[in-house]
């Protein structure tokens, strides 16, 4: 009989590789197959099949197992396998120690169906991050396992033979308590004591060498904890539930506060070593001299030394640890050091009492002056008075006490009269700056020029700066101190920086009656002219600097270029009957042109010619009186208006309407007004003419009359101008009356302009340092203040052109030329007036092109560019500058007129022949070339001027081999005489200007 089939439940294999012991309750097994594959095997009994897996089995093969017994046959049945896997695991968190149950399957192999086996797992491991844990196999979706000894927070692996299940999750591993540190170091019961350290997680219990204390974790690294009652000195301790931690080294409680008993010495100086005894010096944190906190020293518990710290003053000791402060008994005197507040005078001679204001002028040892002792008297603590002792110089006054010693913050000055050794310049125009060099110039109170007033800075006690006054004339300078005054052996001269306008009169119906000072005295002009109901009115109608008369007459103009009734007239219609006749030059052009006033309404025209107002301004009131000047001194006339019911006058600084800019109370109601430039300033300030007597102001301010000049009669009219002709100004002048020579080492960047007499040289004077990028282009008033300006221009890196306006021969502002221009190219060639605008224009030139081209300028801004055709320009000849050489006849193909001297003309010079040459500029074109007497090829034309000041160009020339210098004197193009001046062997030198 064929035995039955042996049942073959299912079961799970964790897969590919696995165990190869799994034992299946089948006796009389004849073979295994799986998928067809005979299988290994072993029948250790009727029970128990073992080893019939083989090592490639997977999870889901079929399997054959055939049970063979005297009645059987073959049987087959398919047994499936299941993955290792980890589902889940608790606790999540704990110490080691803690037994974590985790769950998942194919932790074992049992049979489904109740064929079990023991639980022990050949091949099985179980890890913590890594670290291997005991562990039991509760089932096959079991395992329970103890968290080893150094584990770390990390996932949880069970493996078998190669197969890892890895948890979801990391298992948190809770580590004991570290303290790294805790502060204070030490403190009394109810100290809070903060702790430092790591994993304080789950913290049960803080104790102060066993006594449980209050705590509060701030985070895993800090608890703060209160030191509790009962709590003697030792370790603290912090315990969690995964362990303790103890402190070192032991936190010290402070039992008591501290005691002082006594201190020695009782009093002394800052900087006394103060020796305080008591009790409970431990931990101590502070020591104070009434509240000053003090340097010191521990010695034992019962011993400080401190000393006495800056700033400390009589009070209490007081030593403070953190078991609370002591208070020393009675209170430490500090001596404090002497202090000079004040003394009188400020300044003395030998002899001189002064008495000294301060503090603590106790046990006071001596008082010197800049050293030297000085017999005193202590009057008080507060007060000291002294003796300026013999060989006292000027210098701090100090007091010295067994505290210390005090000096004063301002010296004493020991006087000594004044004396002047010399001053530079000799010359300068109003407003220039002037070194004087002397001695004991400490204590100046004024300086004067004659005998006006200069403003002045004291730059040491043998130097002043002072500022030519307005108004000042040619004379000697005076420096004043308290010990005296000391006046220059030597004039200074004052150069006009415009001449000053000056009185005169129109008797109506008759005549112009002109002074060309002022003073009282008979006309030095008179010119007959005027009808009934003619009204007067002067003006440099020509730009030539000398005011002439004119007359409006129903509503024309009938003006004269030149004070003689047989002048030319030129009539010019404008305005109307009633109008009150103006002149003024409006725009700053450089000549006056017309205007009238009509019943508060200013009709301004900018050129002498017929037309409808330029400039239309309303300002005033009907009944006022019209008033116009250069009230700031910017070159342009505006208007103003006298309100005589008021004496009060309204002055505007543009031809707008609007508020007036200054405004002042001047003169009673019967005056009639007068504007002009008294001193030369170049601003216009008032008078007023009353019955035959000028009162003058030199401000436009309230105030008394600077000076009153009589002329006239009662029933004049009065007028005020420049009568004579205008002063020659010589190209380069730098205020010094005549031409000067520049000079520029573009190597070290040093400049220096000599000072001329004539054609004798007087003296260099060295200016500012600037840049080798920086050469100079030109010489010209850019400013009009009446000063001539240095012309620059940054040739090597930006291309920008600037200048230095100056005050005499000393600079005083940078300005920069506008607009900017960056192209290397173009180079400065000189300036001149080539648009006859009464302002200086540049000449540029382009080394690549050739071009040339004038800058029509507006002071310092650029107004127009004109090409500028010069006719068999060489490359090898440079543009030395502008200048004039007399009449020159238009050649054939022009107007056939002959130009006057203005005409501006450019000197040429071939600087590889040495030839020279002169064209005429008319508009844009140099219209004639001329030939100029030359030295020859070893001399280089340098710079032009007018050094005999007879209005004629002459020519400065430098031979730069031998370092020898030459003016050569010109009229009509001929050399008339030739003057040398020093030679200058350093060719690294070169005259720049005048140009």
């Amino acid at each position: 009989m064929a035995a039955s089939l042996p049942a073959i439940s299912s079961f799970s294999v964790p897969g590919e590789g696995v165990d190869n012991t799994t034992r299946i309750g089948f006796a009389g097994t004849a073979f295994v197959t799986s998928n067809n594959t005979p299988a290994s095997f072993a029948v250790n009994n009727y029970a128990y099949l073992s080893d019939p897996v083989p090592l490639d089995a997977t999870s889901g093969s079929s399997w054959a197992i055939n049970g063979i017994d005297p009645t059987s046959s073959l049987a087959s049945r398919a047994v499936t396998f299941s993955s290792l896997t980890i589902t889940g695991f608790t606790p999540t968190s704990g110490p080691v120690g803690t037994l974590v149950t985790i769950t998942g399957t194919g932790f074992d192999h049992p049979i489904t169906g109740g064929y079990g086996r023991s639980k022990e797992s050949s091949g099985l491991a179980v890890f913590f991050n890594g670290v291997a844990a005991t562990f039991t196999v509760v089932s096959d979706s079991q395992i329970d396992a103890t968290v080893p000894p150094g584990a770390t927070t990390g996932r949880i692996t069970v493996e078998r033979d190669g197969d890892v299940a890895t948890s979801a999750t990391d298992f948190v591993v809770i580590l004991p308590p570290v303290i790294s540190s805790f502060t204070p170091p030490s403190g009394p019961v109810g100290t809070v004591v903060t702790i430092f350290g790591s994993n304080f997680v789950g913290v049960i219990d803080v104790r102060f060498n066993g006594v449980a204390a209050s705590f509060t974790v701030v985070s895993p690294t800090q608890i703060t904890a209160t030191v509790p009652v009962g709590a003697t000195t030792g370790p603290i301790s912090v315990t969690t539930t995964a362990g303790a931690a103890t402190a070192t080294p032991n936190f010290i409680v402070i039992a008591s506060p501290p005691v002082i008993s006594s201190f020695t010495p009782p009093s002394g100086p800052v900087g006394t070593v103060v020796t305080i005894f008591g009790s409970n010096f431990v931990g101590v944190i502070d020591v104070r001299f009434n509240g000053v906190a003090a340097s010191f020293t521990v010695v034992s518990p019962t011993q400080i030394t401190a000393t006495v710290p800056v700033g400390a003053t009589t009070g209490p000791i007081t030593v403070t640890t953190a078991g609370g402060t002591a208070t020393g008994t009675p209170n430490f005197i500090v001596i404090p050091p002497p202090v000079i507040s004040s003394f009188t005078p400020l300044s003395g001679l030998v002899g001189t009492v002064v008495t000294i204001v301060g503090a603590n002028f106790v046990d006071v040892a001596n008082v010197r002056f800049n050293g030297v002792a000085a017999s005193f008297t202590v009057v008080s603590p507060t007060q000291i008075t002294a003796t300026v002792p013999v060989g006292a110089t000027t210098g701090p006054i100090s007091v010295t006490t067994l505290a210390g010693t005090a000096a004063g913050s301002t010296p004493f000055v020991v006087l000594q009269p004044p004396s002047i050794l010399s001053f530079s310049p000799n010359s300068g125009t109003v407003g220039t700056s002037v070194t004087i060099i002397g001695m004991n110039f400490e204590e100046a109170v004024t300086v004067t020029f004659g005998d006006l007033l200069a403003s002045f800075s004291i730059v040491s006690p043998t130097q002043i700066t002072a500022t030519v006054p307005v108004g000042a004339t040619t004379g000697p300078i005076s420096v004043t101190t308290p010990a005296g005054t000391a006046t220059s052996s030597a004039s200074f001269t004052v150069i006009p920086r415009v001449p000053p306008q000056t009185i005169g009169v129109f008797r109506p119906n008759s005549t112009f009656l002109l002074r060309q000072s002022n003073t009282p005295g008979p006309p030095d002009i008179a010119v007959p002219l005027g009808e009934p109901g003619d009204r007067p009115v002067v003006g440099d109608w020509d730009g030539d600097g000398k005011s002439t008369v004119a007359l409006f007459r129903n509503g024309q103009f009938l003006i004269r270029n030149a004070n003689a009734v047989a002048a030319p007239v030129i009539t010019v219609p404008f305005g109307q009957t009633g109008d009150a006749p103006l002149a003024g030059d409006w725009t700053g052009k450089g000549f006056d042109s017309i205007g009238v006033f009509r019943r508060g309404l200013f009709l301004l025209r900018n050129a002498n010619t017929a037309g409808s107002p330029d400039i239309i301004v309303n300002y005033g009131l009907p009944t006022d009186l019209p008033i116009v000047g250069d009230w700031d001194g910017d070159g342009r006339t505006t208007v103003g208006v006298y309100r005589a019911s008021a004496g009060l006058v309204f002055l505007r600084n543009e031809n707008i309407s609007g508020d007036a800019d200054i405004s002042f109370f001047y003169g009673i109601a019967t005056d009639f007004p007068v504007a002009g430039d008294w001193d030369g300033d170049g601003v216009t300030t008032l008078g007023v003419f009353r019955s035959g007597v000028f009162f003058f102001r030199n401000t436009n301010t309230t105030g008394f009359a600077d000076f009153v000049v009589s002329f006239g009669q009662a029933g004049d009219i009065p007028l005020a101008g420049r009568w004579r002709d205008a002063p020659l100004i010589p190209p380069g002048d730098f205020g010094t009356g005549n031409s000067t020579v520049v000079w520029r080492n573009q190597t070290t960047g040093q400049s220096a302009i000599w000072v001329m007499d004539g054609t004798s040289f007087v003296r260099s004077e060295f200016l500012p340092f600037a840049e080798d990028c920086w050469v100079i282009g030109g010489t010209a008033d850019f400013t009009g203040d009446g000063n001539t300006d240095l012309l620059w221009r940054n040739q090597t890196i930006t291309g920008f052109d600037a200048l230095w306006a100056f005050a005499g021969v000393i600079p005083t502002a940078s300005l920069p030329i506008t607009p900017e221009q960056t192209d290397l190219n173009w180079t400065l060639s000189g300036t001149g007036d080539f648009n006859l605008d009464g302002r200086p224009d540049i000449i540029r030139r382009n080394t690549v092109t050739n071009a040339v081209e004038l800058w029509l300028m507006n002071r310092v801004t650029r107004a127009q560019v004109v090409p500028l055709s010069i006719p068999g320009l060489l490359p090898t000849e440079t543009i030395v500058g502008s200048g004039e050489v007399g009449n020159v006849e238009i050649p054939p193909g022009g107007s056939g007129q002959v130009e006057s001297s203005q005409t501006p003309e450019l000197f040429l010079y071939d600087r590889a022949t040495g030839a020279a040459r002169v064209v005429t500029v008319i508009e844009d074109t140099a219209v004639d070339s001329r030939p100029l007497p030359s030295p020859g090829p070893a001399w280089q034309l340098a710079a032009l001027g007018d050094y005999n000041q007879d209005g004629s160009t002459d020519l400065v020339w430098r031979n730069l081999t031998t370092g020898q210098n030459v003016i050569w004197l010109l009229r009509d193009l001929a050399l008339v005489q030739s003057v040398a001046l020093p030679t200058v062997p350093d060719p690294r030198w070169q005259i720049v200007g005048p140009r």
